[in-house]
């Protein structure tokens, strides 16, 4: 940053993971550094007090609409950190357009924009995002905004939307060898949205963590025909991730010559019970009726010739599935599905070894293809969207306080759609100050403006107002400030 006059301020936030054992009150920042124009730089140490205040919590932040035109949520936990009472502002931007977002406090039925929570030292609530997306794919982010009364500090936690795709977190670690490009090509052929950590190249050499996988819907992990491993603590992130139900792409060729067998990896999550090494495969034969590999006949052409062919065969445990087999009726392929809801394949075909032009389904893309839409099937379980309810109501008011203008947001329902509905805006008194709308709607989510003019189109004081939502369903009835 660069201050260049007297009394210039610059605030500047790096966010970093605290490990488990870690005492906050241990925390204190130090080093400034102030460099002149001239020849000379003059270094500054300063000993910074430890601000506590709050803390804002995400398991994820990565939620996914994979057929857009839809819902989904994220969780956060808010803690006043502090040894006195706080009044916490938490509100959502919503800076995606079309795209609608509204948050709810646990044990609060309102769905609204903004909130103030009056926490006492060291409380914490739970609160759930809900992002309404729209038709287009894209990856949106978007933010929940905190304000401390007391420290009047603002934290802003990015979170982001996968919208028309599944989530996909694609790991390259091959050395910086070129073996990421199938996969590339194949996935921005097929419209998939993903984010692309390459372990070499734009991060030194580490691997992902568990908070760098969070709340993705698949990840892929490839070597190439580079021999090389994922580091255990690697390993141990990625079975976290599975068992919060995250699913899973290994194209691993020589992963299990680097490993003892009977692991818990590969046996529990790959469904791998036991292997030979290098047996090789010339021809890989899908099996009918497989969601995968059904029809599939792969020519495989290695890097290098025969000895780039270190094929293995891997045996599955039961409750799995081989699903590619050599020439020779050795399974080389295992389909496995999570007790956490998490699904996983395992190859130990490299995946550079299989033709990227010969005709569907027997190439590359097509086995990326099927691979992804196993790993990312919907979910027949899935929860209702929560504001698609049977019943009628205001969503929220945005900004709110106002100065000149705010969006007052409502739901119809296909019940209260039968019948005239109305918006309108009164004074805490009770005299209706504004009707915005007056006559049917149809059912769904819909918005209204209010200028701060009443009926007569006068402006009208600042103070509280009341927005009533009438419809067959009944009453609904929010709060707006407008301030001048």
């Amino acid at each position: 940053t660069t201050l260049i006059n007297q009394g210039d301020q610059a605030m500047l936030s790096i966010p970093f993971t605290a490990g488990a054992g870690w005492v906050a009150d241990n925390l204190h920042g130090v080093a400034i550094l102030q460099q002149t124009t001239g020849q000379k730089t003059i270094i500054q140490a300063a000993y910074l007090t430890f601000l506590t205040d709050f803390s804002v919590t995400m398991a994820s932040r990565i939620a996914s609409v994979p057929e857009g035109d839809g819902w989904t949520s994220l969780q956060a936990q808010i803690k006043n950190r502090s040894a006195a009472g706080d009044v916490l502002t938490v509100s959502v931007d919503d800076i995606v357009s079309g795209w609608d977002t509204y948050l709810q406090v646990a044990g609060s039925p309102d769905w609204v924009t903004t909130t103030d929570l009056a926490l006492d030292a060291g409380q914490t609530v739970d609160v759930t995002i809900w992002v309404r997306t729209d038709a287009t794919t894209q990856i949106g982010t978007e933010h929940l905004i905190t304000h401390s009364a007391n420290s009047d500090r603002t934290q802003s936690d990015a979170y982001r939307v996968f919208n028309g795709s599944p989530s996909i977190f694609f790991v390259s670690d091959d050395m910086n060898a070129p073996y990421e490009v199938p996969f590339i090509n194949a996935m921005n052929n097929l419209g998939y949205l993903f984010d692309h950590w390459d372990v070499y190249t734009g991060h030194g050499g580490t691997e992902p963590g568990l908070t760098d996988m969070a709340g993705f819907d698949a990840v892929i992990w490839q070597h190439g025909y580079v021999s090389n491993t994922i580091s255990n603590d690697a390993v141990n992130a990625l079975m976290d991730y599975m068992d919060s139900g995250g699913s899973f792409y290994y194209p691993g060729m020589d992963y299990l010559s680097s490993v003892p067998p009977g692991g818990v990896f590969q046996t529990d999550y790959l469904g791998v019970a036991s292997f030979t090494i290098s047996t090789r495969c010339h021809t890989a034969s899908g099996v009918a009726g497989d969601p995968v590999t059904n029809g599939m006949t792969l020519p495989l052409t290695f890097e290098g010739g025969e000895p780039g062919n270190r094929v293995d065969t891997v045996n599955p445990i039961p409750g799995a599935t081989a699903i590619f087999f050599s020439e020779g009726g050795n399974p080389n392929a295992i389909r496995h599905e999570l007790p956490s809801g998490g699904r996983v394949v395992f190859s130990t075909i490299v995946q550079n070894a299989i033709s990227t032009s010969d005709p569907a389904p027997n190439n590359s893309q097509t086995v990326i293809q099927r691979v992804l839409e196993w790993l990312c099937a919907p979910d027949p379980a899935a929860t209702p969207d929560p504001l698609a309810s049977s019943n009628a109501r205001i969503l929220g008011t945005r900004p709110n306080p106002m100065r000149s203008t705010t969006e007052l947001t409502y739901d119809v329902s296909s019940v209260a759609a039968a019948s005239p509905v109305t918006l309108r805006l009164s004074d805490p008194a009770g005299r209706i100050v504004r009707t915005l709308v007056d006559g049917k709607m149809g059912a769904g989510t819909h918005h209204a403006s209010w200028d701060g003019r009443d009926d007569a189109g006068r402006p009208v004081c600042a103070g509280v107002y009341l927005v009533h939502f009438s419809s067959l369903d009944g009453q609904s009835t929010a709060k707006l400030v407008l301030v001048k």
